[in-house]
């Protein structure tokens, strides 16, 4: 295999400079090496042919199995020693965007000329037309020239356009130069003339290398004007640069949203990474304008993301595929000798390195990256797994159960740090927000923390069909859960109806004190269907609590054929707790103590180690009722609460009281 030389003298003066820089720093680092290997739970070896410079390209594997901010990469040579490195992610230059020295607009029988005095010696690669905010697409031509005298095309027949929904393409690319002038005509024979009325110029951006990984669509469901894709990266921690997608549709604009789904904050269970717009637009006989990627530029920890297409009152689009867009990841070090040298990660409690090498970071951007070879990502054979954060320990306070509704028996099969997934029993008992749940061992808390919806626990409820005599044409599909109060994600039905369009509403209905009913509706959606595939779904989005157990769905066939309904799902979060316990003694986990406030622990100071560590999955064992809700706590739970129905009581009995006062007495019949 062909390696790239590392000697100084077979590179620029810079680079020259750069390495002997390096070269003065000592190589090993000052922390001890004994024992380094075996806290790290991967290796790799690589093989470096000569002493100097390398500038190591991480592959996308390594980059998974590390932690984010990759705190836990070491590099070692064959006797185990520390060597220095420098992270290099590779991102591009900024381009700048500034404004045109001057601009001269006029106006011809077939377009619009804007002549530009750029006033910038830097290379440029684009321009961006300001307009008014109008609607309109026309075809554009962008020259060059050095004297006014001779112009030379740059790029022709690219459509600019603004879209009445708010999409725009407003920037013309071209290949990067130098140009003192510039010359953009509009095309003014199909369309009323635009005024351009400033323009911006964009300087050269340096290229980067980049990867285009493919991505796995986990995924898809249609929830009222929006699809929601589920999607799987190659690996995690990558840098992404960008989301491309394919699509067949010829003219199309949506608005794109990628989000990253939370699992340890109820409040945002999704964290917006990237905004966007794809738009494909085509001019008969033109060029095609098109950007079908949404830009990202973040750092990805999590493999997991889902994609937003808003596609409002339009059909959903049609994606065929989608690819990652990401930027390497490169380790600069110098190597003292030639050899074996080792790349270790997987380590979740070890603090960064901090090497005095960092402080040339941005000088050792200059370096080239080396082709070296690389063994795959191996399990480290010496690898010795850490104990379950040994400084935590493993109770807190006592505490009192007597105020508690309902326990399960949790029995613990080894030591360690452990997870137990909340069922639909505890989501349907415990308060919203979970605040009521307590671990104990004996009348001692264990301490734990709870991680908000790292996944879904899925429903099938049992369900009727409804008719109604007196309107034959509504259908109504009553659905019986297994537990009232629980807290509902979403809600799914497939139809073997191929083509049909009706309104659909999922409604519970929720008895006042009074017997009587009210309506509460939890979604409404239109369910368009043109085709018949199979997978072809009604979903609803609902994440609101349920306070029955019944929900109904109906829709108004109108003079059609009713629509044919089957495989009826519904989703609720999965919540988990997790904690540190031994297996001497079995657990209690108790829930159903509205007055309950949040547990405090010390373990969230220690969140992060815990969470990293391998875990033990246990679970819950039957409900154990404890005792019944009093008058007060039912009330707790329902609106106002047990003041509010205690002062509704009280301004009755004034009321009538006031009442009494004011009536009459009959006058006393005389005596005869």
């Amino acid at each position: 295999m062909k390696h790239v030389s590392m000697a100084a003298d077979s590179r620029s003066p810079l680079i020259a400079l750069l390495v002997g820089a390096v070269a003065a720093w000592p190589c090993r680092s000052h922390a001890s090496a004994a024992g380094l290997t075996s806290d790290w739970e991967y290796v790799q070896e690589v093989d470096v042919p000569e002493t100097g410079v390398v500038k190591l390209r991480v592959p996308y594997d390594t980059l998974g199995a590390s932690r984010p901010g990759f705190e836990d990469v070491r590099l070692v040579d064959e006797e185990g020693t520390e060597i220095p490195y420098v992270v290099d992610r590779l991102s591009p230059a900024v381009s700048v965007v500034r404004a045109a020295k001057s601009v001269s607009v006029s106006l011809t029988s077939t377009s619009t000329l804007a002549v530009i005095e750029t006033g910038v010696t830097q290379h440029l690669a684009g321009l961006v037309l300001d307009v008014p905010s109008v609607p309109f697409i026309k075809p554009a031509t962008v020259e060059g020239s050095h004297d006014r005298a001779k112009w030379q095309v740059l790029t022709q027949g690219v459509p600019v356009f603004r879209l009445a929904n708010g999409p725009a393409q407003l920037e013309l690319r071209f290949p990067a130069g130098s140009w003192p002038w510039l010359r953009v005509a509009l095309d003014d024979r199909r369309a009323d003339p635009v005024a351009i009325t400033g323009v911006r110029l964009r300087t050269g951006v340096e290229f980067v290398e980049t990867d285009v990984l493919p991505v796995k669509i986990e995924r898809r469901s249609e929830v009222a004007s929006e699809s929601r894709i589920e999607l799987g990266l190659p690996a995690a921690n990558l840098l992404l640069a960008a989301i491309e997608i394919d699509t067949p549709e010829p003219l199309f604009s949506r608005e794109l949203v990628l989000s990253a789904a939370g699992g340890t904050d109820r409040h945002q269970p999704e964290q917006t990474l990237a905004r966007g717009t794809v738009y494909r637009v085509m001019l008969e006989g033109k060029a095609v304008s098109a950007q079908l990627s949404l830009p990202v530029e973040r750092r990805i920890a999590s493999p997991r993301l889902l994609l937003r297409v808003l596609n409002q009152d339009s059909p959903p689009l049609p994606i065929s595929g989608l690819r990652a867009v990401c930027r390497p990841v490169c380790l600069v070090f110098r190597a003292p000798r030639p050899g074996k040298y080792r790349l270790l990660t997987g380590n979740r409690l070890c603090e960064s390195p901090r090497y005095d090498l960092a402080s040339l970071a941005a000088s050792l951007k200059q370096v080239p990256v080396s082709r070296l070879t690389m063994t795959p990502l191996l399990r480290n054979p010496a690898y010795r797994p850490p104990a379950a954060v040994p400084q935590l320990q493993g109770i807190a306070a006592p505490l009192d159960p007597s105020a508690w509704c309902y326990r399960k028996l949790v029995r613990i099969g080894r030591d360690g740090a452990q997870q137990l997934g909340l069922d639909i029993e505890i989501l349907s008992r415990a308060r919203d927000g979970l605040e009521d749940v307590r671990l104990l061992r004996g009348d001692r808390q264990v301490p734990f923390i709870l991680e908000y919806a790292v996944g879904e626990l899925t429903l099938w409820p049992k369900v009727t069909e409804v008719r109604d005599p007196g309107n034959p044409s509504r259908g109504c599909w009553a659905l019986k859960l297994p537990l009232a109060r629980l807290p509902l994600n979403r809600f799914s039905c497939a139809s073997a109806t191929q083509v049909f369009q009706r309104d659909f509403e999922l409604y519970e209905e929720v008895p006042d004190t009074r017997g009587d009913k009210t309506r509460r509706s939890l979604a409404t959606a239109r369910w368009t269907r043109t085709t018949a595939k199979a997978d072809a779904k009604l979903e609803l989005r609902i994440n609101q609590r349920l306070e029955t157990d019944t929900l109904l769905l109906v829709t108004d066939n109108g003079d059609n054929p009713a629509v044919q309904l089957a495989d009826f799902e519904l989703a609720v979060p999965l919540n988990r707790i997790v904690f540190k316990s031994d297996a001497i003694q079995d657990l209690h986990l108790y829930y159903g103590n509205p007055n309950a406030g949040v547990p405090r622990y010390d373990l969230s100071l220690v969140a992060d180690e815990l969470k990293a560590l391998e875990r033990s999955d246990v679970i819950a064992g039957p409900e154990e009722q404890l005792r019944k809700s009093s008058w007060s706590e039912q009330m707790a739970g329902k609106r106002g609460g047990p003041l509010f129905w205690a002062a509704l009581i009280l301004a009755v009995v004034v009321l009538l009281a006031i009442i009494a006062r004011l009536v009459p007495r009959n006058a006393k019949r005389s005596e005869p």
